[in-house]
């Protein structure tokens, strides 16, 4: 027969079990409180009329309207005309050399998707990586890239896709690894 434990021992042990859970959901609160504060350290307060510098980082020529549109126009919602996005594209979006010799549609078209979306933009720019499936991003190589960039801005907000590229592009994904290894670097 089992022995029924004592309504004194049921009560420690649901008291024990609740300062657990409150101690774990205590940390938690408190990493992602401090991890938020470090991001949001950098910018300014919404109430000085400094401006933030917003560094988005992509990889093709609609990334910005495809993953990113929300968070730009989030932004520009709570920083108004303080907002100032600096978008680096690492390639123009050339798959094939017929598409090259069309010319900057790619390029004009970025510049008008960044228009819609931020009336003020400071600056759009387009880097050298080959827009092919089969080319592999070095991502020490896309760093120097965005690090070149990153000297003539104050940064505040750095941009770019998380670790799985937002779709498992593999040149997204070696956007957020050279990101990563900026961000060592400071």
């Amino acid at each position: 027969k089992l022995k029924q434990p004592s309504n004194t021992k049921l009560f420690f042990n649901c008291i024990t079990n609740m300062w657990t859970w409150f101690t774990l959901l205590s940390v938690t609160y408190m990493a992602v409180s401090a991890w938020l504060t470090r991001i949001w350290s950098r910018v300014p307060p919404q109430h000085t009329g400094s401006p933030v510098h917003v560094v988005l980082v992509t990889a093709h020529p609609d990334d910005e309207a495809m993953f990113f549109s929300p968070t730009i126009l989030t932004l520009k919602q709570q920083y108004g005309p303080r907002l100032k996005l600096h978008l680096f594209c690492l390639s123009a979006g050339y798959l094939t050399p017929a598409q090259l010799a069309r010319g900057d549609d790619r390029v004009r078209e970025l510049r008008v998707s960044v228009r819609a979306l931020v009336d003020d933009w400071e600056s759009v720019h387009v880097g050298h990586q080959v827009d092919d499936h089969s080319a592999v991003w070095q991502p020490l190589k896309v760093a120097y890239e965005v690090a070149q960039l990153m000297r003539h801005v104050s940064v505040h907000v750095l941009l770019t896709f998380d670790h799985c590229g937002a779709s498992l592009h593999r040149h997204h994904v070696a956007v957020h690894r050279a990101c990563q290894l900026l961000r060592a670097a400071l």
